[in-house]
């Protein structure tokens, strides 16, 4: 390969780079925002069973942009041939497909025209309290072990 391409490709994998690190964040601080201080005040203002039906939908998002993290930190950690960020970046993959399927689950569980859960509700919102978690600390990993700066734009490559 040219110098002139390397030099290309090393600029685009650092901006993808700090991409990656982007959208972790925001998934990552949104999850934990979400889950330290906007479910605790909804269900101190408005009831848990009302809380739940608003944030259910906050939920997918956090989902969608744990998708987009996922892939974008699997990339990343092939690219750098990172095992243990391979590993941390499947298993937050992982998680994030069954906690999408165990949300379907919880959300067929509510009921709009009853304000009433059923029996079992609770026991399964605690396994998917517990995934999330794993979830978080997968997360947490990957930007603990991503340390490769931003871009520069003042900066040239020396080749």
């Amino acid at each position: 390969m040219s110098p002139l391409r390397v030099t290309l490709w090393s600029r685009v994998w650092r901006w993808v780079s700090a991409i990656t690190r982007l959208v972790t964040a925001i998934w990552w601080g949104g999850l934990t925002f979400y889950a330290a201080i906007v479910v605790p005040a909804a269900t101190d203002h408005i009831g848990s069973f009302a809380q739940g039906a608003i944030t259910r939908d906050v939920t997918v998002i956090l989902n969608g942009l744990a998708v987009c993290v996922t892939g974008l930190a699997v990339g990343e950690s092939l690219r750098k041939r990172d095992r243990i960020n391979v590993i941390a970046s499947v298993l937050l993959g992982s998680l994030t497909v069954v906690l999408i399927a165990w949300h379907r689950r919880l959300s067929g569980m509510m009921s709009a025209d009853s304000a009433t859960l059923p029996d079992g509700f609770y026991q399964n919102h605690a396994i998917y309290l517990w995934l999330t978690t794993a979830q978080w600390l997968c997360g947490l990993l990957l930007m603990l072990r991503s340390g490769d700066g931003l871009p520069d734009a003042t900066t040239r490559d020396a080749s």
